[in-house]
């Protein structure tokens, strides 16, 4: 039938097939993870492909109009209105993926798009049907309308489906769009005809079927509006859903969170506050919301505190630890994160997370505490004072350092107990904490170990010694007894006799130990003379021991490793002797300082390692293989380069294996460039020797540094071990708590009695070493005790 009006319903129907195909391909190109997208890359490509499907899509309209046409211009029009298709469809995916097209151009690609459809379908009928122009102006405005109608519909749709940024199902709109779209798109090439040719049979005019593709697109028209509504609203739904489950999400974050999490105006007023934070401040929710940052920040630290809000306010997170005034007026620290609360208008208010960190600092303060101070005279320990001397001496004030021995307080242990004997202690400390001058530093090393530092600007120790003579005077009453201390005191004074710390404390120490007991004075100052002397026995020593490593007088002797609970070894420490020929067994406290101020140590550390390796090696085939075997290693020997490589030399002479090694190291060589003691400890630990810090607590290094060191095992020093009671025991628990934190292995040494072997069992100490089990034994003796029995 409607051929008969100059109408081919095969061509329409191709023709809106192929429109409908052209406007699901421009949909899939503006949707970013769409198929499409991810298999053709290249916009030139899709706008070829789109652009031919919408050629086609004109083709089958020209086709179904039925009007004669001559094949010169119908070539011209292939290629004219194919290269337009394909321009214009490049133009429209431009405008589509621009996320950012504002109101103007978004009205001017709109324009623009109905003016290229129009002209590529005007100019395609100007050159097929030019002899059959019959301008129809109606129509001509209609095809206007409907044209500018379905270009801007079908362009919102494309933007929103582009500016859709979740992965989310589109699948049903974009049918839905496509089917739109391109039964409109199609339809506006009848249009165009409609306008401007006749296409209506005229012999049956009553039926004005002119009007029916007007109609259609009318109805497209009206889909096109409804479809970018429909779509939207049921992502607003969508969206409406996920705001109230990820507000559900922050309101349980909110409510339940153990921190306090709080909100602020940018005047620095509460907005919101969770439970925690009634609990962190005191203050109820209501009371919270009628007071500030300034009601609440001690004072101290609330001008700190404002300038980090402002910092905030400008868009930098914050975190600092201050203090704050609860409503019953204590007073609490808590660590505080702040960050901006950002919207569309920019920073609105400030959000932070507070947490109480109140008892943990305390905890920190304890350890830090006990690290630095006797915990029973709150003196300084050997550390803090060993720190305090460098300070001096950094500042190149003079002072001099008193050794101070109260023979006294032995006596009354003995006589009257350890709980009297520290009490005296105790008063005695805080006597002279009284009377020496200003800037002076009295310490506790250990035991009945007292020192002094104190500055000589005068060169004048005179009145210290007065001041330390009048203390005495008053006794001490002890169970209804008065009872008189005495004391020794031996001086050394910087920079006379030296700068460093330790050298300084073994010169007073010296001086004190030169003073008899039937003496008339009770103190002595170490003078250079005796320094003089001491050289000369040094070079004497350093000679003959030269003369002992090479000869052969030099044996080890091996101090057992016990686990006292399992009551079995667990390993041995080497230790050198020196079998003079004339003095006999010389003390390795003779020799080795005087080797270690020289390059001596370093000969004498090799003949150590390698001696131990040819032990080990014999040992292998008795009962005591698979016991490791320690050797101590100094500052000068670890510092040789050909450290490494003489180790791996002397294991591989003997076949030892590596895990049978172990180097002790003290903590105070560890400080000696850092960074390349760490890169050896590490190449050490890579061959598989285990690392010793021996001496661990007497020397320089903080808690924080002892995480850097790459050791397996921490050595408890003897001095704390001597002081060991169950009342004084907080040092030994402490670096239990910190070998068991960074999963080290730990021994006590200098172990002699039964009752600290108990205690350190039941602080969880069982490896021992020590007088208690064994002295140190010449190899033959070892296996004479060992190889026959087990412990």
């Amino acid at each position: 039938m409607l051929s008969s009006y100059g109408i081919q319903l095969p061509y329409v129907l191709w023709s809106i097939l192929f429109s409908i195909i052209n406007g699901f391909l421009m949909i899939q190109s503006a949707q970013k993870e769409s198929l499409t997208n991810r298999v053709i890359r290249s916009d030139a490509i899709k706008a070829v492909i789109i652009g031919t499907t919408f050629f086609l899509t004109n083709l089958f309209v020209v086709l179904a109009l039925d009007l004669p046409f001559e094949s010169t211009p119908f070539l011209i029009y292939i290629v004219t209105f194919l290269l337009s298709c394909i321009f214009g469809t490049y133009f429209v995916l431009k405008l589509a993926v621009n996320k950012r097209l504002d109101m103007g151009r978004y009205v001017l690609g709109g324009l623009g798009l109905t003016l290229v459809i129009l002209a590529s379908d005007y100019t395609a009928v100007l050159i097929l049907f030019f002899p059959l122009l019959e301008v129809k102006p109606v129509l001509l405005l209609m095809t206007f309308i409907l044209t500018l109608a379905i270009s801007f519909y079908s362009l919102r749709f494309l933007l929103q489906i582009t500016r859709e940024t979740e992965k989310v199902d589109t699948n049903f709109w974009v049918i839905i769009g496509s089917f739109a779209t391109g039964i409109a798109l199609a339809g506006i090439p009848y249009l165009t005809a409609m306008s401007v040719l006749p296409v209506i049979n005229e012999e049956n005019p009553e039926l004005h079927l002119s009007m029916l593709p007007y109609a259609l697109e009318i109805v497209m028209v009206w889909l096109l509006s409804i479809v970018p509504d429909l779509f939207g609203e049921q992502r607003n739904q969508e969206n409406i859903s996920k705001v109230e489950v990820s507000e559900q999400h922050f309101q349980s974050l909110f409510n339940h969170n153990p921190d306090a999490v709080i909100s602020f105006d940018l005047n620095g007023r509460f907005m919101t506050a969770n439970l925690a934070a009634e609990q962190v401040t005191g203050y109820g929710r209501e009371e919270l919301l009628t007071m500030s940052i300034k009601d609440i920040v001690a004072p101290v630290h609330l001008s700190q505190t404002l300038k980090r809000f402002e910092m905030t306010k400008e868009g930098m997170p914050q975190q600092t630890e201050i203090s704050i005034i609860k409503k019953d007026k204590t007073q609490r620290i808590v660590n505080i994160t702040g960050v901006p609360i950002e919207s569309g208008h920019g920073i609105n208010g400030v959000y932070t997370i507070t947490k109480d960190i109140t008892e943990n600092k305390k905890q920190s303060n304890t350890i830090e505490y006990l690290f630095h101070y006797d915990d029973y005279t709150g003196l300084p320990n050997r550390r803090k004072f060993i720190s305090e001397v460098e300070d001096f001496v950094r500042e190149q004030v003079p002072f001099a350092i008193y050794s101070l021995d109260y023979s006294r307080l032995r006596t009354i242990r003995d006589v009257f107990g350890f709980q009297v004997g520290d009490q005296i202690l105790k008063e005695l400390s805080l006597r002279l904490t009284t009377v020496l001058p200003n800037e002076s530093i009295v310490s506790r090393f250990g035991g009945d170990e007292i020192y002094c530092l104190v500055p000589t600007r005068n060169q004048d120790i005179q009145p210290v010694l007065t001041q330390l003579q009048a203390i005495l005077g008053t006794p001490f009453f002890v169970e209804g007894h008065e009872i008189f201390m005495e004391m020794k005191a031996g001086i050394s004074i910087y920079p006379e006799n030296g700068e460093d710390p330790e050298l300084l404390i073994k010169c007073a120490d010296t001086a004190r130990a030169s003073i008899s007991d039937n003496s008339f004075h009770n103190f002595a100052v170490y003078k250079n003379i005796n320094l003089d002397t001491s050289n000369i026995e040094k070079i004497i020593i350093e000679n003959e021991l030269k003369r002992a490593i090479e000869q052969d007088e030099l044996t080890l002797y091996y101090q057992p490793k016990v686990n006292s609970s399992a009551m079995e070894l667990v390993g041995f420490e080497a230790l050198v002797r020196w079998n003079h020929p004339v003095k006999g067994l010389v003390s390795p406290g003779l020799f080795i300082p005087a080797a270690e101020q020289t390059n001596l140590i370093v000969k004498l550390e090799d003949w150590v390692v390698r001696e131990a390796c040819r032990q080990l090696q014999y040992w292998q085939s008795t009962q005591l293989k698979e016991l490791p075997v320690s050797v101590n290693i100094s500052q000068r020997s670890f510092a040789n380069p050909a450290f490494l490589n003489n180790l791996q030399n002397a294991m591989a002479a003997h076949t030892v294996a590596a895990s049978l090694l172990e180097i002790e190291i003290t903590e105070s060589m560890t400080m000696f460039n850092e960074k390349e003691t760490i890169k050896k400890l590490n190449q050490l630990k890579e061959l598989g020797i285990r690392i010793s810090l021996d001496d661990f607590g007497t020397g320089y290094s903080s808690l924080s540094y002892l995480d850097k060191l790459p050791i397996d095992i921490i050595k408890i020093d003897k001095s704390f071990i001597d002081d060991l009671t169950a009342d004084q025991s907080a040092m030994v628990s402490t670096i239990l708590s910190i070998a068991l934190h960074n999963g080290l292995g730990v021994i006590a040494e200098g172990v002699e009695m039964k009752e600290q072997v108990s205690l350190l069992h039941s602080l969880g100490c069982d490896n021992i070493q020590g007088y208690y089990f064994s002295r140190p034994l010449p190899p033959e003796e070892v296996e004479a005790k060992y190889i026959k029995k087990a412990v």
